[in-house]
C-alpha cells in the first residue's frame, strides 16, 4: 500500500489550502500512454493508491481543491511493481519538470 499522503501533513501545515493558492499533486498513471498528461481539479484517485492516500489525508472537504496531474507511464509488459517503484525514465522526468514549470498551470486557466 502506498502511503504518500503522509508527506502532505507537514506540507499543508506550511502551505495551507485556500482560495488564493493552487496545490498540485503529480502522479504516475499506468493506463495512460507515456505521452499523455491530464490535469483536473478534484475527482477520485482512479485506482492509484498513492493518490488515494493523499485524498484520505486531505479529507472530503479539501480534496476538491487540489489539482491532480496524472502523467502517463504506459503499462509495462513485465513487472508493474518494478516499473512503478523504480526510477522515472528520462522522458518522465522531463515531462514532470515541464508540467511543474508551466506558467499556464494556474487555477484561472484550467
Amino acid at each position: 500500500m502506498n502511503i504518500s499522503g503522509r508527506t502532505l501533513k507537514p506540507l499543508l501545515a506550511r502551505y495551507p489550502l485556500g482560495p488564493s493558492t493552487a496545490h498540485f499533486i503529480l502522479y504516475d498513471h499506468l493506463d495512460f500512454p507515456d505521452d499523455k498528461v491530464q490535469i483536473r481539479k478534484g475527482g477520485s484517485a482512479s485506482g492509484q493508491n498513492g493518490m488515494r492516500s493523499c485524498l484520505d489525508v486531505l479529507g472530503r472537504k479539501n480534496a476538491g481543491e487540489v489539482f491532480q496531474v496524472r502523467i502517463g507511464i504506459d503499462r509495462p509488459t513485465n513487472s508493474v511493481s518494478r516499473s512503478v517503484h523504480g526510477s522515472a525514465s528520462p522522458l518522465g522526468k522531463t515531462r514532470a519538470v515541464s508540467v511543474l514549470g508551466a506558467s499556464e498551470l494556474t487555477p484561472n486557466r484550467l
